[in-house]
């Protein structure tokens, strides 16, 4: 603890039942008073909370220890183990703790269960891995949750990394081998071997359930991703320390795999579930009317909005879409540029009508965004072929 600039040793832990290969300390995570230290070479045979220490017929099964201080003074409060109990389950592979909610993983656990508070007694899938949730009432812990990756499998060792923030509980799973990529891909197809992956829990009331599976933007074989994983409110960071590519800073290319092992980090954060597409400002008419720009569907993350470009609009003329994401409102050839441009897309022939529809998968990178869009075409019908009909200006702010 510090006093000022100055630290100094404020209490010594130990097992409450210290035997030789027991690995107390193979883990450890603190908040506030709160300290738990995972030993998941332990071996005894008892289930859930403060079960019988002495019978250890259960080796490698693992437990987890949790201490609170009260003053300056340090003492064991809980004694944690497995609600299925099992030799070489290695409980207490990792653990973190947030407030009165403790997670500890058994990397080693066999079950094939999938999601939250699934079966624990069918051992199909070995060294798998599981997460437990334990909160306190009081002084008194009780298990909450029993949580399983949403695609297990024999070797993945789910759990060789946590953190928890709140609600929120982040499992990282390195030895996972799905090729999929970003969020909530397909875990199906297990021919990326050792690529990783980290699945996001998170707890309404007294219920959890999995939110998010996610993978690294560039997945490859043997990276590792989810071998750390970090939670801080709605931010997740996952480490992939082998992980190939020679980019530099911050978005850049890693797609050229040329530095062996110079690993990566991920940042991803939660996706606001509120979704719309409204309309603003006031088009410019060209010689056949005003043109309009809307929406059909909502723009939400894996659903493809449409565009719609209606009304003025004289078939042979070129039109342009701005795209920005902060608007504007500025003076432009008699009428308003209503977008700050970040990109300028040259949109197709308008069709038969006068008109266009445009679809745009929306992809995992924009969950969050603001956008804003309008288009723009040269009005042919006036002599100076640089004169320009603008439609009104349309918002989105997509949502997960």
């Amino acid at each position: 603890v510090r006093s000022g600039t100055t630290w100094s040793q404020q209490a010594y832990l130990k097992a409450s039942n210290t035997e030789a290969d027991d690995w107390f300390g193979n883990s450890v995570a603190v908040s506030g008073d709160t300290v738990v230290v995972g030993a998941d070479g332990e071996d005894s045979n008892a289930p859930g909370v403060n079960g019988n220490q002495a019978n250890n017929s259960a080796s490698y099964s693992g437990a987890a220890y949790v201490f609170v201080r009260s003053g300056t003074s340090w003492s064991q409060q809980a004694y944690l183990k497995a609600s299925n109990t099992e030799a070489w389950d290695y409980f207490g592979s990792s653990v973190a703790v947030s407030g009165d909610t403790v997670v500890v993983t058994a990397a080693g656990e066999d079950s094939s269960a999938t999601g939250v508070n699934g079966s624990q007694g069918d051992n199909g899938a070995a060294n798998a891995g599981a997460a437990y949730v334990f909160v306190r009432s009081g002084t008194n812990w009780n298990q909450q949750a029993y949580l399983k990756a949403s695609n297990t499998n024999a070797g993945d060792w789910f759990g060789r990394s946590l953190a928890v923030s709140g609600d929120t509980v982040v499992v990282g799973t390195p030895d996972e081998d799905s090729n999929a990529t970003g969020v909530n891909g397909n875990g199906a197809d297990n021919s990326a071997e050792y690529s990783g992956a980290a699945y996001v829990f998170v707890r309404s009331g007294t219920s959890w359930s999995l939110q998010a599976y996610l993978k690294a933007s560039n997945t490859n074989a043997g990276d590792h991703f989810g071998l750390s994983v970090a939670v801080s409110g709605d931010t997740v960071v996952v480490g992939a320390p082998y992980e190939y590519s020679n980019a530099t800073g911050v978005n850049g290319n890693g797609a050229d795999n040329s530095a062996s092992y110079s690993g990566a980090a991920y940042v991803f954060d939660v996706c606001p579930t509120a979704a719309s597409a409204t309309t603003y400002g006031a088009g410019k008419a060209g010689t056949v009317g005003v043109p309009v720009l809307s929406t059909t569907g909502t723009p939400t993350i894996g659903t493809t909005p449409i565009l719609v470009l209606s009304g003025g609009l004289p078939l042979a003329s070129p039109v342009l879409l701005f795209a920005g994401f902060s608007p504007a409102s500025s003076p432009f050839d008699g009428g308003t540029l209503l977008v700050t441009p970040a990109i300028t897309v040259a949109l197709p022939p308008l069709n038969a009508s006068g008109g266009l529809s445009l679809p745009v998968t929306l992809k995992d990178w924009a969950c969050g965004v603001l956008l804003y869009m309008q288009a723009m075409f040269v009005d042919p019908g006036v002599p100076d072929f640089y004169h320009t009909a603008q439609t009104n200006g349309v918002a989105w702010t997509i949502g997960g």
